[in-house]
């Protein structure tokens, strides 16, 4: 995809002796425009290079040879619809970006927003409960299972370190949109959300706590738990100082992959700003197949 190539950026003075040449992304090459980072780290004159702009209301192309007309034209309004009267009086209209940056592919994702509402998922007069459940987890992680299009299930729980084979499956959590920020600073920003009824239907289900005395009885009397269980199963205990066991996060499990073209997920959460990683703009891709969830301008 665009978003995915590079551009060169080249010192062409004779005099400077370093050779200097840098490839970025589009990405960063918008972010060097804005801040007018376009020069020679040695000589300090301006580099070389070459690109495509492009309006992100009404797609407009427009190819640029030099970085500072490059610069300009990403602080004026697109030649092809700056005249359309639903922009008159807004002086600080712009819209052209780089082709293929996360700024363009952002502003035309944000541009064409309809939220996906939520009503269908929630229950009149709860705001604790609702019938989804959401994967949090970092930016990298996200790209990763969009461009996988697998949630892939890791060893947890009680049996996790015993037993790490049979006791894999993916964690997910139940909290409703007003109560994600604790949850989200603990595991990342980003988020698969499913329908329960999607995941009860592959062996989803709440993760189950045992107390450490039901453990220790059950050794004492030689009752095993049956394997099948092992991947809900976690110990509940609160540490001397320690204010609240795991049960806060409303945990769900999944004891295997979850294939996300077998599993369509109901959504994708996501903070609107660049995340800086490879190849970021997946993420908005996954907003636009799935829908968003929870996000508010």
């Amino acid at each position: 995809m665009r978003g995915s190539l590079s551009i060169e950026l080249t010192c062409e003075n004779d005099d400077c002796g370093h050779e200097y040449s840098v490839s970025v992304s589009p990405s960063d090459l918008q972010q060097r425009l804005e801040e007018q980072d376009i020069n020679c780290p040695h000589c300090g004159e301006q580099l070389s290079g070459s690109g495509t702009l492009e309006c992100y209301v009404c797609t407009n192309t427009q190819d640029f040879h030099d970085l500072t007309e490059a610069g300009y034209a990403i602080e004026e309004k697109c030649p092809a619809c700056a005249g359309h009267p639903q922009w008159e009086g807004d002086v600080n209209f712009y819209t052209m970006r780089v082709a293929g940056s996360w700024y363009s592919e952002m502003r035309s994702y944000e541009w064409a927003l309809e939220q996906k509402l939520t009503d269908e998922l929630e229950r009149e007069g709860r705001t604790d409960y609702w019938e989804a459940v959401i994967h949090f987890c970092k930016a990298e992680e996200f790209v990763a299972i969009y461009r996988d299009r697998t949630i892939r299930a890791a060893s947890t729980g009680l049996y996790k370190k015993r037993n790490p084979d049979d006791s894999k499956a993916v964690c997910l959590t139940e909290a409703t949109v007003p109560n994600w920020d604790e949850l989200k600073a603990t595991h990342g920003h980003y988020g698969y959300v499913f329908q329960k009824r999607e995941l009860i239907a592959i062996s989803g289900a709440p993760a189950i706590y045992l107390p450490e005395s039901v453990i220790a009885q059950m050794k004492q009397t030689g009752e095993r738990i049956p394997k099948t269980l092992w991947p809900y199963l976690n110990k509940l205990s609160l540490k001397p100082g320690q204010k609240f066991d795991y049960l806060h996060e409303r945990e769900w499990r999944v004891p295997r992959d979850i294939k996300l073209d077998d599993v369509k997920p109901f959504g994708v959460v996501f903070p609107h700003v660049r995340p800086g990683v490879e190849d970021e703009t997946l993420i908005i891709q996954a907003a636009r197949e799935f829908g968003e969830v929870g996000y508010k301008f």
